[in-house]
């Protein structure tokens, strides 16, 4: 009872902060909301401690012995109008963990999430607004890789899907240095994207993501991701292009799906002039319209995708090379006998 009240007065000292994080006035009284805010907070924390570190887990415990409740209850967690204020959290995480007589928590809330999210090397330079926002954080691509495009010249470009880059001599490639997964570059034809896993989940996290970049005017990085991937997959050939070259894992089972679900997240992204991927889209197409990029793939497709057929190319071009010499041998013998 005295860890509650602890947890109520704290509660108190933060709710003029806490209603300031919603768009709209919360129409509850004092007492309400905070009791609101504590149970919908420790229940995030419990549930944290008990996946992260199997604390407070009983044996038959229905939240992790059945996947479909552990999964629903993920997604609900990220859902946009779910956001509980990140200073919630961390006010209740810190009034609980100080109360502890066991000493089990050597860690802040902040790093209690990012465990739960496996979130790793992340430099946070502001505090989250919410889990959801954290979550963003981690996406959130290097200046290695992207630039912005720049002012109003940058105009939004498109690019063939990666079946006909393909056919025109691009590579695809997962990058052998970790990444962050919005971390996609072009070098010297090879079209380095990183690994990404099609779940269940995966197209609602998408949804609240960029919902969240429109809704707080941040950077769009994963609106223009999902523009990407979604001009890059057209059908699921394309689909099955990328899983073949491993840099889609498909969960779903069906690559028809994956190329769905992409082509649904791209009709609802809104596309900035300062587009993340405006220089790789520019290299791109320049590389795609250079015909001898593609018929150097096409002889390597078609004549060397094999040793055999390698050897096979060279026998036939001896062949024709000898043929042609010997012509021209009797030709001038033809010549010099008249």
């Amino acid at each position: 009872m005295a860890l509650m009240n602890k947890c109520i007065e704290k509660l108190k000292e933060i709710e003029k902060q806490a209603r300031e994080c919603y768009a709209e006035e919360i129409e509850l009284s004092s007492d309400e909301f905070v009791e609101m805010m504590m149970l919908d907070g420790c229940f995030i924390i419990e549930f944290f401690l008990r996946d992260g570190f199997g604390l407070l887990r009983e044996e038959y415990d229905p939240l992790f012995n059945k996947l479909h409740f552990h999964n629903a209850f993920e997604d609900d967690l990220l859902l946009l109008e779910n956001q509980l204020p990140f200073i919630v959290l961390t006010t209740l995480f810190s009034v609980v963990n100080n109360a502890s007589t066991r000493k089990l928590w050597d860690i802040s809330f902040l790093g209690l999430a990012m465990k739960y999210y496996d979130i790793e090397n992340l430099q946070i330079l502001l505090e989250p607004k919410h889990l959801l926002d954290l979550v963003l954080q981690q996406y959130i691509p290097s200046k290695t890789y992207t630039e912005k495009g720049n002012g109003s010249q940058d105009r939004f470009r498109i690019i063939p899907r990666a079946v006909h880059l393909w056919e025109a001599g691009v590579k695809f490639e997962p990058p052998q240095e970790k990444r962050h997964l919005l971390d996609v570059s072009f070098e010297k034809g090879v079209l380095k994207i990183p690994v990404i896993d099609i779940e269940d989940q995966t197209e609602s996290l998408f949804r609240n993501l960029i919902a969240f970049e429109q809704c707080y005017k941040h950077s769009t990085y994963v609106g223009d991701y999902t523009t990407l991937m979604d001009h890059l997959i057209d059908t699921e050939s394309d689909v099955a292009l990328l899983r073949r070259k491993e840099i889609i894992t498909n969960w779903l089972g069906d690559d028809g799906e994956v190329s769905d679900m992409f082509n649904k997240l791209g009709k609802n992204v809104v596309t900035s002039k300062h587009f993340h991927y405006f220089h790789l889209y520019k290299d791109l197409n320049a590389y795609y319209r250079t015909p001898w990029h593609k018929w150097t793939a096409t002889l390597k497709r078609d004549y060397f995708n094999t040793p055999w057929s390698a050897i096979a190319f060279v026998a036939a071009a001896i062949g024709i090379i000898c043929t042609v010499i010997q012509t021209m041998q009797a030709f001038q013998e033809e010549t010099s006998k008249t």
